[in-house]
């Protein structure tokens, strides 16, 4: 779609735009109204139906997502193809599944009830526990480990951190451990955060930073395929990854995606400055695992002069990073510019 011109990448942004306003006005059940419908109606004829059957899910009747949360823009964007998308909770040692949507009741932030003959309670700090048939009775030859994550009463210590809605479904906010609390008291899950800017298709992965500090940042990491696409189209010359994501070029069109994702953030939970990290995260070089989870220790680890530059408020920093290559170790050396975001482009909600 991003590469389609003329009529055909107009009639798809009036498709997609049609078809995410019905599928988000459906979730919160308000009433499409009769113009609206009918557009949907002809959006999904038009738009949906061929990128389902490229994507291969033309036959498609339940898609089922979990791990990590959601971004609230992926998962609007298949059920807008008219896939039925729902979430689902659980851990291995609750054997795969606690909680799930519903057919008919999938709201995106959360991950649906609690399934048959299964108790989820919320402690007091916060962390989501579980009772069921399919939770584990403990870890091999590890006794203690094993006292350490059940309650007294039975209930499995998931680690996550998460609350219940009106309704009694689960909203899961991310691992305990990796909320944080900025200088004036406010906490943040910071997967909440990252998995929306990742939305993007031209972040890959995106690290948010703030424990402590008086704001938060974010380490972004920017899709090679679909920015150097756009690199080529615009015009602008680059030799590598490294000398791409230093282009001025490159830190607007991520500057204006995160302004585009995030327009309405309470200015406490606003991303107020970024850099763009010189090379791709690569588990070889134990950044992230082999299923591209962030390490989130490492990056702040070797990444701890450019997080202090942020928050010193300088333009740029100087970073040195270990490389592993088929021909032994390695390293890098980069200077890392940082951007600051107009407070301008997040208008602030009334009360």
């Amino acid at each position: 779609m991003q590469d389609a011109r003329g009529l055909k990448k107009s009639v798809g942004r009036w498709g997609m735009k049609v078809l995410r306003e019905a599928t988000l006005r459906h979730e919160r059940k308000v009433r499409l109204g009769v113009g609206l419908e009918a557009q949907a109606a002809i959006a999904y004829f038009m738009v949906a139906r061929p990128i389902r059957a490229r994507l291969g899910l033309g036959a498609c009747k339940v898609a089922v997502t979990s791990g990590a949360p959601v971004s609230l823009e992926t998962f609007v964007f298949f059920r807008a193809l008219g896939v039925d998308l729902r979430q689902l909770y659980g851990q291995p040692e609750t054997a795969g599944a606690a909680c799930a949507h519903q057919a008919g009741d999938t709201p995106p932030e959360t991950v649906g009830t609690p399934l048959y003959e299964t108790q989820v309670r919320i402690s007091t700090v916060g962390e989501i526990e579980i009772k069921a048939p399919q939770v584990f009775s403990g870890y091999f030859k590890d006794q203690a480990l094993t006292q350490e994550r059940f309650t007294q009463d039975g209930f499995f210590k998931t680690g996550d951190s998460g609350f219940f809605d009106r309704k009694g479904r689960l909203v899961v906010l991310g691992d305990l451990k990796q909320l944080f609390e900025l200088q004036d008291g406010t906490r943040l899950a910071p997967e909440v955060l990252e998995n929306r800017l990742k939305s993007s298709p031209y972040i890959r992965e995106a690290v948010v930073i703030g424990h402590g500090r008086s704001f938060i940042s974010a380490l972004i990491e920017v899709d090679p395929a679909s920015t150097q696409r756009w690199a080529r189209k615009a015009g602008i010359g680059f030799t590598s990854y490294q000398s791409l994501a230093a282009r001025e070029e490159v830190y607007q069109l991520i500057s204006k995606e995160i302004a585009r994702i995030l327009p309405a953030t309470p200015d406490s939970l606003r991303v107020r400055r970024f850099a763009v990290l010189p090379k791709e995260l690569h588990p070889d070089d134990g950044e992230v695992t082999r299923s591209h989870k962030v390490r989130r220790g490492v990056i702040t680890e070797r990444y701890a002069p450019l997080i202090e530059a942020i928050y010193a408020g300088v333009a740029f920093a100087k970073v040195t990073l270990p490389i592993r290559y088929a021909e032994g170790q390695g390293g890098l050396e980069a200077v890392v510019r940082i951007s600051d975001l107009p407070a301008q482009t997040f208008p602030q909600r009334q009360p």
